[in-house]
């Protein structure tokens, strides 16, 4: 089974040929009333256990545990938390009790130096167990290929869906790339599709930066609520809030802080490319990309947010799996 997996600050996101499977990137202790009454799985919640242990994992860790984890340190994919959220994520995507799976992932630019690494903590053999299913799975990760995640997203414009190079300006031209994730931001820039490294750079100012101011804001201007991490961004998202029950609307703290965000980003984006003439084309990513995407297209005019930005990274490993594997 060819595998496309995205482990995100943010969320996870996973596909293979004809499914997609996405949950926030948050795990949680499993209570014993939990394993009782198999709540994860009749809510449609996620549990998982693996063999380094057992957690509520997505909106099911959000909603039912007290101790949550949701790292974003260069070291996260040497732990534990890292592999249960991967595997959660392929044991969602094949109801097989044993499967043999070619992987494509990816690093942030910037931490691509790392992809030996992880290879390695992923490479093999992983028993896991989810919840409402009666049997474990054996996922036996054979091969693991790692991309940089800023090439991904160029690839899931440039390459066609069985893997083939589209003939265009981002396969043949320069093109310049923003992918604004959770946690990094990463700025590239490829030529025909190979990358020029002096043009190219991950910043430690993603998504989830603004995230947390808007939270402080929202939580001193409302007290009471305490809002966390993804309850944040539901929250910005939806626009408002409820505030002993009275709605209340949130939109204006929240496009102060985004305005300051976007403006960083563009602030980086012409340290890179000046005027960004010499680009073909330059693409948004990401899950931020709603977020910069305008910032960005007022500065220059042949800027395209990517249908789907959230997705541009697992479409692109995807794509070049079937390329690289043949299926």
């Amino acid at each position: 089974m060819l595998a496309a997996i995205d482990t995100g600050y943010s969320h996870t996101k996973g596909a293979t040929n004809g499914r997609r499977e996405i949950f926030p990137s948050v795990l949680g202790e499993v209570q014993q009333v939990h394993l009782d009454l198999n709540l994860a799985d009749r809510n449609g919640y996620i549990q998982i256990e693996t063999e380094d242990g057992a957690w509520l994992v997505g909106d099911a860790a959000i909603e039912q545990s007290t101790a949550r984890t949701r790292r974003q340190d260069r070291r996260w994919i040497e732990t534990p938390e890292y592999r249960a959220l991967l595997l959660a994520s392929l044991a969602q995507l094949t109801g097989a009790t044993g499967v043999t799976i070619e992987l494509v992932t990816g690093l942030p630019i910037s931490y691509y130096g790392d992809r030996e690494k992880l290879s390695g903590e992923l490479k093999g053999a992983h028993l896991v167990k989810l919840a409402g299913r009666s049997r474990r799975q054996r996922l036996d990760i054979t091969q693991v290929v790692i991309l940089p995640q800023g090439l991904a997203a160029v690839l899931s414009e440039a390459l066609d869906e069985k893997g083939k190079i589209r003939p265009g300006p981002i396969a043949e031209g320069t093109t310049g790339l923003v992918d604004a994730g959770g946690h990094t931001i990463n700025i590239a820039t490829f030529h025909e599709l190979k990358e020029i490294a002096r043009q190219t750079t991950s910043i430690d100012a993603g998504v989830w930066g603004p995230l947390t101011e808007i939270g402080k804001r929202i939580n001193a201007a409302y007290p009471g609520l305490e809002l966390r991490g993804h309850e944040i961004s539901r929250a910005v998202k939806a626009g408002f809030i409820k505030h002993f029950g009275e709605t209340q609307d949130i939109s204006g703290i929240a496009d102060d802080v985004l305005g300051l965000f976007a403006r960083q980003i563009l602030a980086e984006a012409t340290q890179v490319w000046g005027s960004a003439a010499r680009l073909d084309v330059l693409l948004v990513a990401g899950g931020g990309a709603s977020l910069v995407g305008p910032a960005l297209a007022a500065e220059f005019p042949h800027v395209r947010v990517l249908d789907n930005p959230q997705w541009a990274n697992v479409e692109g490993y995807l794509r070049f799996g079937r390329r690289h594997f043949g299926g």
